[in-house]
C-alpha cells in the first residue's frame, strides 16, 4: 500500500514542478501575443491592471523625483497621463520596445529582435521576474516584467527597469 502512494506523491510533485516552470512562461507568451496582435482578451487574462497601474505610478514618480525636484513637482499629471497610455496594447508595445525587444523598422513597422535575451527569475512560489534586453545591451538595462501568481493564474503586476523613466522622454 505504501509503494503506490509514493508513486502518486512523486507524480503529483513532478506535475506541480512542471506547471510551476511552464505556467509563467505561458503567461509571458500570452502577454506578448496580446501585445503583438492587439488581443484585448489575452491582455485581460494576463495583466492585473489595477495593481500594474499603482506600481507604474509609484515607480515613475520615484524616478522623476530622482531626476530633479522640479520634475517631481510637475510630473504628477505627466505620470498619470503616461500610465494611462501604457495600459493599451500600443502602450505595452512601446514598453517592450523601450526595453529592446523590438527593433524599429522602416515604414512604421517594428520587427522582433532575434538577439533579444529573455530570462526568468523565480523569486518565490508566487513571483517570477521576466527580464528582457537586447543582446548588445548592458544587463543592468534589462526591463523586468513581474508576474504574480493569483490562484492558478500568473498575471503581470509590475513593469520596471532603469529604462522606464526614459519612456516619457521626447528624445
Amino acid at each position: 500500500m505504501g509503494r503506490p502512494f509514493r508513486w502518486l506523491l512523486l507524480g503529483a510533485v513532478l506535475l506541480t514542478g512542471i506547471w510551476y516552470v511552464y505556467a509563467p512562461r505561458r503567461a509571458w507568451d500570452r502577454f506578448l501575443d496580446g501585445v503583438v496582435f492587439a488581443q484585448e482578451g489575452d491582455l485581460q487574462a494576463t495583466v492585473d491592471f489595477p495593481t500594474l497601474r499603482d506600481h507604474l505610478r509609484r515607480d515613475l514618480r520615484a524616478g522623476l523625483a530622482r531626476q530633479s525636484s522640479l520634475a517631481a513637482t510637475a510630473g504628477g499629471a505627466l505620470v498619470d497621463q503616461l500610465v494611462g497610455q501604457v495600459m493599451t496594447p500600443q502602450g505595452f508595445a512601446s514598453v517592450v520596445t523601450a526595453f529592446g525587444m523590438r527593433t524599429p523598422g522602416t515604414a512604421d513597422r517594428d520587427t522582433l529582435d532575434a538577439r533579444t535575451v529573455t530570462s526568468f527569475r523565480y523569486r518565490g512560489p508566487s513571483t517570477v521576474d521576466v527580464r528582457i534586453r537586447a543582446a548588445s545591451a548592458d544587463p543592468q538595462d534589462a526591463g523586468v516584467f513581474t508576474f504574480t501568481r493569483q490562484g492558478l493564474q500568473w498575471r503581470l503586476t509590475r513593469i520596471w527597469g532603469s529604462s522606464l523613466t526614459r519612456l516619457g522622454d521626447s528624445s
